[in-house]
C-alpha cells in the first residue's frame, strides 16, 4: 500500500488540528455575568484577546467575550489579556480594587 500520497493530506491535518485558538469566558448581561462565569468560546481569527467591560458606577462586570485588540477604545472601564480564560472576574477584579483603594489613599493624603 503506498502512503506517500496521503503524506501531505496528514501534514496539513495536523498542522490545522494543532492549531491554537484563544479561548475566552463568555456571558451577555449582569446578570449572566453574576459570579464566575463558566462558559467558555473559541475565539475566531481576527479575535486577538478576551476582554470585560464594567458597569462605569458599579464596576459590575457586564460583558465577557473574544474582541480585537481595539475592542475597550469605547468603555470607560474596559480590561483586555491574552491568555486563554484570563477574562475571569477573578484575575481582574483584585488588581483593580487595589488601583482603586491605592489612589483613594493617595488622594486622602495629598
Amino acid at each position: 500500500m503506498h502512503l506517500r500520497p496521503l503524506l501531505p493530506v496528514g501534514l496539513l491535518l495536523f498542522i490545522v488540528g494543532t492549531g491554537s485558538c484563544l479561548s475566552c469566558l463568555l456571558c451577555k448581561d449582569l446578570l449572566d455575568c453574576k459570579g464566575n462565569t463558566t462558559e467558555k468560546i473559541e475565539c475566531h481569527m481576527m479575535e486577538d484577546v478576551c476582554f470585560q467591560i464594567f458597569h462605569p458606577e458599579t464596576g459590575a462586570v457586564f460583558r465577557r467575550a473574544c474582541g480585537a485588540p481595539t475592542v475597550c477604545d469605547i468603555y470607560a472601564k474596559c480590561s483586555t489579556c491574552n491568555v486563554n480564560d484570563c477574562n475571569s472576574s477573578m484575575n481582574i477584579l483584585p488588581s483593580f480594587l487595589m488601583i482603586s483603594l491605592a489612589t483613594v489613599i493617595a488622594m486622602k493624603l495629598f
